[in-house]
C-alpha cells in the first residue's frame, strides 16, 4: 500500500465502523512503515512531546 491509499482510506469515515476496521488500518499503516515508508521523525525543539513524521 502506498501513502496516498492510506490517506484515502483514513479520510473516509465509512472505513471505520467497527473495531476490526481500526485494527485493519493500523496493520496497514505499520506494514507501510516497516517497508520503509517513513523517512524521518522530527522532534520539535521547543516541545519534545511533539513529533512530526516525514514520509518518502
Amino acid at each position: 500500500m502506498i501513502l496516498t491509499q492510506l490517506v484515502a482510506q483514513a479520510s473516509d469515515k465509512a472505513n471505520f465502523r467497527t473495531i476490526a476496521s481500526y485494527i485493519d488500518f493500523a496493520e496497514r499503516y505499520l506494514e507501510f512503515i516497516a517497508r520503509g515508508g517513513l523517512q524521518a521523525v522530527i522532534v520539535s525543539q521547543n516541545e519534545n512531546r511533539y513529533r512530526f513524521f516525514q514520509y518518502r
